[in-house]
């Protein structure tokens, strides 16, 4: 039996849908399994409706947060690849990094919302509600 990491959100949501998995550092976000599974299942239609398929590279450009594991394993769902921005870098290394990586989007993180437009991946700016993400151009995953 090969274990996929995917796995484990699933497994988790199907069997303890309520128990939590996820803390921020100071305590004030939670999610739990199914949370995290929903969350997930909701940000791999939105990367699927702008062409994120299997193979694709998604980098992603914020602070740590719960965010990133949505993130991560909606990618996942879809056989993509997430490709994580050190937020400390500069811009110039930041795209030297994206442009690498071949990514086809370029998610951001409210704090990065005014990163500059240029040429290179398909860029959607996120900012986090209580319920979720709210697009700034992609991710429509935010339904309450």
């Amino acid at each position: 039996m090969v274990f996929q990491l995917l796995d484990v959100v699933e497994d988790g949501a199907r069997l303890q849908p309520d128990r939590q998995v996820l803390v921020t550092d100071t305590g004030d976000a939670s999610r739990t399994w199914g949370e995290l599974n929903e969350r997930s299942s909701r940000v791999a239609a939105a990367l699927a409706a702008e062409g994120v398929g299997s193979g694709s590279r998604v980098a992603y450009l914020d602070v740590n947060s719960l965010e990133f594991f949505e993130l991560l394993f909606g990618a996942r769902r879809l056989g993509a690849v997430l490709a994580p921005l050190n937020w400390r870098l500069t811009a110039l290394e930041i795209g030297q990094i994206v442009q690498d990586a071949q990514a086809s989007v370029l998610v951001l993180g409210i704090r990065f919302a005014a990163w500059p437009r240029t040429s290179g991946p398909r860029l959607m700016a996120c900012s986090r509600t209580s319920s979720g993400w709210e697009a700034k151009g992609l991710m429509a995953t935010n339904s309450g």
